[in-house]
């Protein structure tokens, strides 16, 4: 199944552009809750295994093998 971008997809990448990594998902939650996000976006990022990402792509590839299982 291709992988395919929606609104919140974008709004989650220019979410992850603004973030200093390497990040926990502690930490992305917090910056998540304290933006302008809709709460989809907010609750993808609170969906993340808890570990140290080191990169937004790290975030997106993690995010891909949750949605493909």
């Amino acid at each position: 199944m291709p992988f395919t971008f929606n609104f919140e997809d974008n709004q989650l990448h220019a979410f992850l552009k603004e973030v200093a990594f390497p990040a926990s998902r502690k930490q992305l939650e917090d910056q998540a809750s304290a933006s302008d996000l809709s709460s989809s976006v907010i609750a993808t990022v609170q969906s993340l295994p808890d570990r140290l990402y080191e990169s937004p792509d790290d975030v997106t590839r993690t995010l891909h093998h949750q949605r493909a299982a």
